[in-house]
């Protein structure tokens, strides 16, 4: 029984990186420059349309509309769910928008964010853990 041996084709011809001038071959032929400058470059994000930009400038006045009432009102900012003294708030739609609900105030609360937190309970999602807990606890 014959056994071949597939060689990769790899071209010897102009190698040459045009940012740095060096062949970047393998681990050990580094250079000065940046990581990945090498590689080609990613595609740009797709930018934000003009009614995207509407709903979440509006989203935001909302919430600080929402903070400075409280902060009128009790002097401090609050999670609304559990009454935790914080000023790590998010803004979050009691009726989801995707199943409704609008960006009114009538439809936002303010939450607190960090590990165990409301709105982390609230949509299941567990606090990062190469991130910091805002609160420091």
């Amino acid at each position: 029984m014959e056994v071949r041996v597939r060689r990769v084709f790899r071209p010897r011809g102009d190698l040459l990186n045009p940012v740095c001038g060096k062949r970047h071959l393998g681990a050990f032929d580094r250079c000065e420059l940046p990581a990945g400058h090498d590689r080609a470059p990613r595609k740009p994000l797709r930018q934000r349309s003009e009614k995207q930009e509407v709903k979440e400038s509006e989203w935001q006045a909302i919430k600080r509309r929402k903070v400075n009432r409280q902060r009128a009102i009790h002097g401090f900012t609050f999670c609304e769910r559990c009454g935790k003294r914080t000023k790590w708030l998010q803004c979050h739609h009691t009726d989801y928008r995707s199943r409704g609900g609008s960006n009114t105030e009538d439809n936002a609360e303010l939450l607190c964010t960090g590990p165990g937190s409301c709105h982390e309970r609230e949509h299941g999602t567990p606090w990062p853990k190469d991130r910091e807990d805002p609160e420091g606890t």
